[in-house]
């Protein structure tokens, strides 16, 4: 199934469409944006311009066009903060509807902060959160714990908006004094990190056209190697450095950065600023970019029914929802109880179990079927994993290569190894041996038990089959071993005709035994 959301924004008006594979799996299939401004002067007269409403129509219009050729049956037209706040909005709307056939749903702030907090939260799954959403008229903040919806904020912050406030200029630039009033203006308007209850685990996801250019931003700098933008980190000096950037540059100057571009080189300056002095009054040390917001959040209220009349308050499905979503990926009883033994044993830790379970969930999903390397590499580095850094993401795709080509991901490993810092090759090493021996496991049905005496560990493989595969278990051990580095000794118990059959049978192994 094909659904489609149209966000008609303060600054910009978006066509997001997705191929819905189950109720809370869907694949981004392609976006559109046009800079309609439409919220441009409505902070003066409270009404939307007709200029602005021609431009608007003009590209609902395209939008409409595109719907009808890609035959998507399902469309969800929202608008927010321009049209929400402007005294001509019913008019407004019987002309949109009159010109295109969308009959928009103006959301609240509460509702635009919900579902904007929906769509980034199932995409990242941090459950003690300050989120914002930086637009084009506002700024809305939801802070939960636990995923619990605790406070929600909207704030008339929006980068279009203070743009027009404060760049009097005809080329808007801004001079030292407006770039001190909107600092003072949002560290004014902003409350108190005690008021919004911020606790020490508190972490940040950010989503925003602004907030995505200056991640983009961010990455030329520094060089980062990869294309991914979704749970992409900054940390607060960076976003200092770009803020002065920016509040030096002309706004054709800006238009010339490729990764910013002409459509937001009019209001990232003072995106910038209210991001850095955000980041600077809650005493955050970094950030979350997320890709996915408000749209992804309105695809998933009407997919799962989440407002439903006689449910529970909005808040309170989506916690709900939202911790659901997040649990780790399922995994089979001979691989959960494998990998809890060598937690157990500290051989591996949280951060590599989730990547196993991952590789598991991708495995079983038929979602890798190539023998190319660069084929299965792309594949993994352009997914969203809401659970892993893109750290753990490398690690996640350079196992998975590993396990067919061992040289090729040795290659990819020399070309990023840069941006590791908690994993390194025997991470992938490791993860690649256990969704070897998980696979063995689960196919024969062979219950493990492991257990360490001195410096050696001894691992017990129940056989239920009629068949285990000898050779492959034994390479397999020792590249358990070498992965690990550690002593092992493996038994494998079961039938005793059998293993008397396969004992006869079989070449000696210096690490097998047969009870």
């Amino acid at each position: 199934m094909k659904i489609a959301v149209i966000d008609l924004g303060f600054n910009s008006e978006k066509l997001a469409y997705y191929d819905m594979k189950s109720s809370n799996s869907f694949k981004t299939v392609q976006e559109y944006s046009i800079k309609a401004r439409l919220g441009e002067g409505i902070s003066e007269q409270g009404l939307l311009s007709n200029e602005s409403v021609s431009r608007a129509i003009e590209g609902l219009k395209f939008f409409r066009e595109i719907i009808h050729l890609k035959s998507i049956k399902h469309v969800l037209p929202i608008a927010t903060s321009a049209v929400r706040e402007a005294k001509n909005k019913e008019d407004f709307l019987r002309k949109v509807y009159k010109e295109t056939d969308f009959e928009f749903r103006v959301l609240s702030s509460k509702e635009e902060a919900l579902y904007s907090y929906l769509g980034a939260s199932r995409a990242t799954c941090i459950p003690n959160l300050l989120f914002f959403d930086l637009g084009g008229g506002s700024l809305e903040i939801v802070v939960t714990r636990d995923y619990k919806v605790l406070k929600i904020i909207s704030l008339p912050l929006g980068a279009l908006r203070l743009s027009e406030k404060y760049s009097m200029r005809d080329n808007g630039t801004f001079s030292d004094k407006e770039i001190s009033e909107i600092e003072k203006l949002v560290i004014k308007v902003l409350p108190n990190a005690e008021d919004v209850k911020i606790c020490r685990q508190t972490q940040v996801i950010a989503v925003g056209g602004s907030v995505r250019a200056i991640a983009r931003y961010d990455q030329k700098i520094k060089g980062y190697p990869f294309n991914i933008l979704h749970n992409y980190v900054i940390d607060y000096q960076s976003i200092q450095l770009i803020k002065n950037k920016l509040c030096k540059l002309k706004p054709s100057d800006i238009a010339n950065i490729d990764v910013i571009g002409n459509n937001r080189s009019y209001t990232i300056t003072a995106a910038s600023v209210v991001v850095q002095k955000l980041m600077e009054k809650f005493e955050i040390p970094n950030l979350v970019v997320s890709t996915q917001g408000l749209r992804e959040g309105c695809v998933l209220e009407r997919v799962n029914n989440l407002s439903g009349i006689r449910a529970q308050p909005f808040e309170k499905r989506i916690q709900h929802f939202v911790r659901d979503a997040c649990k780790p990926p399922f995994s089979s009883n001979y691989t959960a109880r494998f990998a809890r033994m060598l937690i157990y044993y500290k051989l591996i830790n949280k951060r590599e179990y989730e990547i196993f379970l991952y590789a598991k969930k991708i495995l079983s999903e038929r979602l890798v079927e190539y023998n190319q390397a660069d084929a299965i590499f792309y594949l993994i580095m352009t997914e969203v994993f809401p659970r892993l850094t893109h750290e753990d993401q490398l690690i996640l795709a350079l196992s998975l290569v590993f396990r067919q080509k061992p040289k090729a991901a040795e290659k990819l490993y020399r070309m990023y190894k840069g941006i590791l810092k908690f994993h390194n090759e025997k991470s992938i090493q490791k993860i690649a041996v256990c969704i070897d021996l998980t696979e063995i496991f689960e196919r024969y049905k062979a219950r493990v038990e492991l257990s360490k005496s001195f410096r050696r560990f001894l691992m017990r493989i129940t056989a239920k089959s009629s068949f285990l595969p000898q050779q492959m278990i034994n390479d397999k051990m020792k590249m358990f071993e070498s992965a690990f580095d550690i002593g092992l000794t493996f038994l494998i118990l079961g039938d005793k005709k059998y293993l008397n059959k396969l004992i006869n049978s079989c070449i000696s192994y210096p690490h097998t035994q047969f009870e």
